[in-house]
This record gives structure tokens, C-alpha cells and sequence, in this order.
């Protein structure tokens, strides 16, 4: 990541630039796999309060790489999931019984690139395609 007095490659920008480089796949099939859990049941309660803050947060995904063809065409494809039920505390003097509200996020989101290997020095990409489902 470059901000302000970003190099020729990012071009002419006063704001800064991201630069990001996706996985690619190879004779060899690999994979890995993630999973984060956090639940409101091990939470502890702030400055000794009466209650818990409601918060649940579920992050889990996989990605696998591997070839087509040998020696020519190669795939990596990721997948993630994060699930997060919360709540937003609210302190208004206008509507007293208003003290929180629900917050939940869901987003599930792939991606899949493929490479085509010419020759040993020429490779073409389909350049990591993310999408949200």
C-alpha cells in the first residue's frame, strides 16, 4: 500500500494506490482452510456491569490451487464466509427505553483465477476475479 508520494507505478494519484497480488495454482494440488468463532457465552462483562454485550462472530474459509493441464494451465479459488450478530448501544435522553438495537453482517465472497503458461517465460492471467454471493 503506497499513500501520498506514491512511485511511477501506481501513476499520478494524490490519494495513494493498492497493489495486490493473488495466489496462483501449480503442477501440485494444495489447499488450506481457516476458522475464527467467537460467542458472547466467554465474553466478560465490561467495568463488572450487570449484562454481557451481545456479540457473535463466525469467519471460515478454504482456498485450493492446482493444475488443469501439466505444465500449461493452472486454477486457485478461494472461498470466506464472516457472520456477526451484535448490538449497537444507543444513550439518548429523547428515548429512554431505546438502549440497543441489532447489528447483524453476513458476506460470503469468492474468487478464482486461472493462468495459462505459453512458454518459460510467458504467462497469461485471468488477473483473480472476486465476487460476493
Amino acid at each position: 500500500m503506497s499513500t501520498s508520494n506514491a512511485d511511477a507505478s501506481t501513476g499520478i494519484t494524490a490519494t495513494g494506490g493498492v497493489n495486490v497480488i493473488t495466489k496462483s495454482g501449480s503442477n501440485d494440488f494444495h489447499g488450506s482452510a481457516f476458522a475464527y468463532g467467537r460467542s458472547s457465552d466467554f465474553s466478560a462483562r465490561p467495568n463488572f456491569g450487570a449484562i454481557k454485550p451481545d456479540y457473535d462472530r463466525e469467519q471460515y474459509g478454504a482456498g485450493m490451487g492446482g493444475r488443469v493441464i501439466k505444465d500449461k494451465l493452472f486454477f486457485f479459488g478461494n472461498f470466506e464466509n464472516t457472520r456477526e450478530s451484535s448490538a449497537i448501544s444507543v444513550a439518548t435522553p429523547y428515548f429512554p427505553a431505546l438502549s440497543s438495537y441489532p447489528a447483524p453482517y453476513d458476506q460470503k465472497s469468492a474468487s478464482i483465477r486461472g493462468d495459462w503458461q505459453f512458454n518459460s517465460k510467458t504467462r497469461a492471467s485471468s488477473g483473480g476475479r472476486a465476487i460476493r454471493i
